[in-house]
């Protein structure tokens, strides 16, 4: 079961609410509001310009130092402005477009058995960050200038409520499989460990089964005792590996990378497909929705549409305290 870290709490998980929901796809909305700030680091620069007509997965602000990230467009469609906007961190800038619904795309090249080297130029092409919500660019995090011997994918979720990385093993479980080779290939090494708490036994077994069928003895799976927060790096490197990353140290201190389950998919969705990093899954929950639901949601979705694809409020609701990461 794994080391267990001093200290720690047991919230209740509240996660019933969606845990038994498949991953549906919203539409992208009408209209896209997409932030150049989604990840550490200077913000991107924009590319494109007003009038501008993009498509799908067409680069739109390109990625400016070396911490940073590309963002791609969600939509095909005409940019209309570019243009500060609020966001839960202040007001930066964004690129505004009008959907033009074709749905067309532009996509990178994909790549069958590509080298270390191959997978993290992609990822950096394709604006891949960490989805478990620090943002850092998955690229250099890959290119980690001391050496790592232990690829750990944090299948955690330890966070009250949310459920969409347990359904992302469940329902994505090849892919995600995929995107967890290709990040211990990126690192030049060939197993890694998922790590998942045992309150989601289903997605322990879809991954063990997946793994079974294969015959496959490169990936470990490890049921982890439920405690929060267990899926912040320090205490699931310790809970994993037995490891204690030093005050003020990185993960790779200890010969460790760490990786979120999202992040995985993105990786696998960028190399064997060529699509850049936008769109994600995203859990809507709590007592005040009218239909929870763990969906798929296009990069600049604001939250009212999201609401509203859900259903709405429920009737009575007149205060809305919402969560936002």
């Amino acid at each position: 079961m794994g080391n267990l870290f001093k200290g720690g709490v047991h919230p209740h998980p509240n996660k019933q609410l969606t845990e038994g929901l498949a991953i549906t796809e919203m539409p992208a909305p009408a209209v896209v509001y997409v932030s150049l700030v989604q990840h550490i680091g200077r913000p991107a620069k924009a590319v494109v310009e007003v009038g501008q007509a993009v498509k799908a997965g067409q680069l739109i602000a390109q990625c400016d130092g070396p911490i940073g990230a590309n963002i791609h467009s969600p939509v095909s469609g005409t940019v209309r402005a570019i243009e500060p906007r609020p966001t839960p961190s202040g007001r930066v800038e964004h690129i505004v477009i009008d959907n033009d619904g074709r749905g067309e795309e532009e996509l990178l090249p994909p790549l069958d058995s590509p080298t270390a080297e191959q997978i993290i130029a992609r990822v950096a092409a394709a604006g891949i960050v960490g989805q478990g919500g620090a943002g850092f660019p998955t690229a250099v995090k890959l290119k980690s200038p001391v050496p790592i011997d232990t690829l750990i994918i944090n299948g955690a979720e330890c966070e009250p409520y949310i459920t969409g990385d347990d359904r992302i093993m469940r329902d994505y479980t090849a892919e995600f499989v995929s995107g967890v080779r290709l990040l211990y290939c990126a690192l030049g090494l060939n197993c890694a460990v998922i790590a998942v708490e045992d309150n989601k036994p289903a997605a322990v077994e879809a991954i063990r089964a997946f793994l079974a069928e294969e015959n496959a003895d490169d990936i470990e799976v490890k049921a982890l005792r439920t405690r929060y927060p267990q899926g912040a790096e320090k205490q699931l490197i310790y809970a994993v590996t037995g490891r204690k990353v030093p005050l003020g140290g990185l993960p790779s201190a200890v010969g460790v990378v760490v990786n979120n389950v999202h992040t995985a998919l993105s990786v696998h969705y960028a190399v064997k497909e060529g699509r850049p990093l936008y769109r994600r899954v995203m859990t809507v929950t709590g007592e005040g929705i009218s239909r929870p639901a763990n969906l798929w949601v296009y990069d600049g979705t604001l939250y009212d549409d999201v609401i509203e694809f859900c259903g709405g409020l429920k009737e009575g609701v007149k205060t809305v305290k919402m969560i936002n990461g």
